[in-house]
């Protein structure tokens, strides 16, 4: 029976613009892909999807936002949004406590973060590349697992966290072609890092 779908893929579907609004009806599904489809928005449904571990979007051309309540997916590890016209990121998606990866690579209209981050504890891989985030929060630096954190060709991002050194896990940390100009000093404490990416730097 469909409810007890447990992979979806409509990746590459060109012409789906749309999910039926019943979609929290799969509460089996885990992988749900609707990357390169042409889906606008999705239906606040999605947020009962409680077994759902990998949520694929990236190059949703026209998706703009999220559900208000995505903080409900407590069981979502990846969340791709690479490529998407996503503006701001909902407060609750602070409440998804095993996210483990979360790509916002190439949102060129993204400018922000949540402010509560901190409740991202499981996050390792961060990928904020080509975005047209400003600065980074606070709170990004009680992040204790992140391990890969990319903000290469952010245009407009030129200060850290003076506390990033707080980020004890984290090894690879890609500054490349951003307008950083100053690291902080506490970034000295980073006794992991083996990659510190900082070409274009002086551009």
């Amino acid at each position: 029976m469909v409810e007890y779908l447990n992979s979806l893929n409509l990746s590459h579907c060109s012409l789906l613009e749309k999910l039926p609004k019943g979609l929290g009806g799969l509460r089996c599904l885990c992988d749900l892909n609707l990357s390169y489809s042409k889906i606008r928005n999705l239906p606040d449904s999605i947020c009962m999807l409680e077994q759902l571990n990998f949520l694929n979007l990236g190059h949703c051309l026209f998706l703009e936002k999220l559900p208000e309540g995505l903080g409900r997916l407590r069981s979502l590890r990846a969340l791709n949004l690479s490529y998407s016209k996503i503006r701001n990121l909902p407060d609750s998606i602070c409440m998804v406590e095993y996210l483990n990866s979360l790509d916002l690579s190439y949102c060129l209209l993204l400018e922000k973060l949540p402010k509560g981050l901190s409740g991202l504890q499981c996050l390792c891989d961060l990928n904020l590349s080509y975005s047209k985030i400003t600065n980074l929060p606070n709170s990004i630096c009680m992040l204790e697992h992140l391990y890969s954190f990319n903000l290469s060709h952010c245009s407009l991002l030129e200060k850290l966290p003076e506390d990033l050194g707080r980020l004890r896990c984290l090894g690879v940390l890609n500054l490349s072609y951003s307008k950083i100009r100053n690291l902080p000093d506490s970034i000295c404490m980073l006794e992991h890092m083996h990659s510190l990416g900082l070409d274009g730097c002086n551009d």
